[in-house]
């Protein structure tokens, strides 16, 4: 894609949905971290926007999107993959 940068940090196993016209970005896994970030790329501004972090930060996570919802299910809780969590959370944009 051709727009800005995510204003976060760098990272992997990431899992992007999305919702209103939006591609929203949760998780992840980088330098020395589990990532909880929740942000998204507005396609009509052309820019990134953040939102509350995920309770649960984690990397190799399942997501989709179900009316005005993000559901956010599984992943990895700590680096390397090797502990994963039965977690499911979800997430609703206020209108």
């Amino acid at each position: 894609m051709g727009g800005p940068k995510s204003t976060s940090n760098r990272k992997i196993w990431t899992r992007a949905v999305i919702l209103d016209n939006k591609i929203f970005v949760m998780g992840g896994e980088g330098t020395n971290r589990v990532f909880g970030q929740n942000e998204a790329y507005d396609i009509s501004k052309d820019s990134w926007e953040q939102y509350a972090p995920m309770p649960t930060p984690r990397h190799g996570l399942g997501a989709v999107v179900l009316g005005r919802s993000i559901y956010v299910a599984g992943g990895g809780a700590v680096m390397g993959g090797g502990i994963q969590t039965s977690i499911h959370e979800a997430f609703t944009l206020q209108t």
